[in-house]
């Protein structure tokens, strides 16, 4: 039997005193709708099915306060403050709810999700502080998110899935710094975004659909990766704004357009593959430092640096301006050299670095050439019948050509020591050019194994 009750006048009150209800403390359905301009305190451990709380009212819950089953018509249309160990628990075990909430719920602890709910009505959830989350009660859970979700916390929780659907008019906005964790299979057709500060994906695959879109939206956010995949949708990075991925199991996927990077894509402590094609703008940089940066799809404009034991690797067409930071022991890796189109420089002051034309065989005797005049390397394989070229810009010195360890060709400027004795001196200086015809050696010796880097896609082998 359904019993309902209202909160009798416009006073503030304490939700367990039976005397503020037309009908005692409720159980079942609760209005507080009564006018007036009033706050509602919710001390102790309480449970409601149903309810409603008009646009002046205040929900204060210092303690935990569970609706179970949605909302009564009018829905959340005020403000509902969960203190500091306070918990707003919503949904029920195995159900599908949905809540209208058309004005704000401010977080300093817990809110709660269980089995299936819905937050529609365009209203506000503010998440204030590492305290605040949104997390799964239970067991795994879904939020299906028609709200604007913003702030500093968390959402997600360390031992249950929490996986988001965010809804085309729904918004996550990181300001502060917002954690997406342990999140499954998530979903966005809406904007998730970071205005100001820190949105982090961790553990997390999101999946845009739709006009979906991710985007580090000005100058100073970031969008940090550690164990995530996103794809579809689009991903956009503004100037002065950066993505960074903290784990070697990064992945973009197959966006709806180009990644448009107009900041900085980096390796901040480990490796990121992305698979669609990467437009940066004038002002768009990729950094490799000491981890992997790989890309299957086209890349074009900006520029990219290669410092420490970074690599870069290009499956896919390429044209952008590479620079090799003094003393990087790293590897442009270019796995089909006929489609670079791109400049390098630095790899003089770099002499343990390399540039690997994974598309030559070092035993099919390549010919090689250097223009000191333009600046174009050279290199064909006759056997395979590809050639590439590379053209350098700034300081090149002593152009060297050895093998790597799966036998394609190496390029290092100068040689380094453990490649001396299997290298062929390409130019002795910048004055003099002309062609080299390689001659295979056994291949014993020191050779330098340029692909220490755990590889996201296996590359082709020679034949």
């Amino acid at each position: 039997m359904t019993s309902s009750t209202s909160w009798a006048t416009g006073v503030n009150g304490n939700w367990d005193d039976a005397s503020k209800w037309t009908n005692g403390v409720p159980v079942d359905q609760a209005l507080i709708t009564a006018s007036g301009t009033y706050t509602v305190t919710c001390s102790m451990n309480d449970s409601v099915h149903l309810l409603a709380i008009a646009k002046k009212v205040t929900l204060a819950i210092n303690d935990e306060l569970a609706v179970t089953g949605g909302t009564l018509p009018g829905g959340f249309a005020g403000t509902i403050n969960v203190s500091l160990g306070g918990v707003l628990g919503l949904g029920v075990a195995a159900g599908i709810e949905t809540f209208n909430n058309t004005g704000i719920i401010n977080l300093q602890y817990n809110l709660g999700i269980t089995g299936s709910v819905a937050l529609d009505g365009k209203g506000k959830v503010t998440l204030s502080g590492e305290d605040a989350k949104i997390v799964p009660e239970g067991g795994a859970a879904t939020l299906t998110n028609g709200n604007t979700i913003s702030g500093t916390g968390i959402i997600g929780g360390p031992t249950y899935s929490l996986t988001i659907a965010n809804a085309a008019k729904g918004v996550i906005d990181g300001i502060g710094g917002l954690i997406f964790e342990n999140g499954g299979q998530s979903t966005n057709a809406g904007l998730i975004e970071t205005t100001a500060g820190n949105l982090a994906f961790e553990n997390t695959d999101v999946t845009q659909a739709g006009k979906g879109e991710i985007k580090a939206a000005r100058p100073g956010t970031v969008i940090a990766l550690d164990t995530a995949t996103l794809s579809g949708g689009t991903i956009s990075i503004t100037k002065g704004a950066s993505l960074e991925s903290e784990n070697t199991s990064d992945v973009i996927g197959e966006l709806a357009k180009p990644l448009a990077n107009a900041g900085t894509i980096s390796t901040d402590g480990g490796g990121l593959f992305i698979s669609n094609a990467v437009k940066n703008s004038g002002t768009g940089l990729l950094i490799a430092s000491n981890q992997m940066l790989g890309f299957a799809g086209p890349v074009t404009g900006g520029k990219a640096e290669i410092s420490g034991s970074g690599e870069i690797e290009f499956q896919g067409p390429a044209s952008i301006a590479i620079t090799f930071e003094p003393g990087s022991t790293g590897l442009l890796d270019i796995l089909d050299g006929t489609d670079f189109k791109g400049t390098v420089a630095g790899l003089s002051t770099s002499p343990n670095a390399a540039i690997d034309l994974e598309n030559i065989g070092y035993s099919d005797t390549p010919l090689v050439n250097y223009n000191s005049k333009t600046k174009v390397l050279t290199v064909t394989d006759p056997i395979l019948n590809q050639t590439d070229k590379i053209k350098f810009v700034g300081t090149v010195g002593m152009l060297a050509e050895s093998m790597a360890n799966d036998g394609s060709v190496l390029i290092q400027d100068p040689p380094s020591s453990s490649t001396a004795n299997n290298t062929h001196l390409i130019v002795q200086s910048i004055a003099s050019f002309g062609t080299t015809r390689a001659v295979a050696t056994s291949g014993g010796g020191d050779v330098r194994d340029h692909h220490q880097l755990e590889r996201l896609l296996a590359a082709p082998s020679h034949g």
